[in-house]
């Protein structure tokens, strides 16, 4: 899930459909796990824990790399930048 969560929040301005299908998806996931656990296996034992652990630290990290990857990717695929920032798009006049 931490892997559908990272192309999902770095790649959200190249394609906005991923979160409609990765919901999709998820729901099938927890509907053949639920048939799964309910039918083919028992139920499994549970650990309890304090926090997740490093986990936390890797959700951190995507979410920070998901801002710079989407702002450089909205930066550089529109025309924002030209407007922003001339003097590093203008083009030598030829004579």
């Amino acid at each position: 899930m931490v892997i559908e969560y990272g192309y999902i929040t770095l790649f959200a301005s190249a394609f906005p459909l991923a979160p409609i299908l990765s919901m999709l998806c998820n729901l099938i996931e927890l509907r053949s796990d639920m048939f799964k656990l309910v039918y083919v296996c028992r139920r499994p034992h549970v650990n309890r824990v304090r926090n997740i652990g490093i986990w936390r630290n890797i959700m951190y990290v995507l979410f920070t790399l998901s801002i710079v990857s989407n702002c450089f990717l909205f930066g550089f695929t529109t025309e924002q930048m030209m407007v922003w920032i001339p003097s590093w798009f203008q083009l030598e006049k030829e004579l």
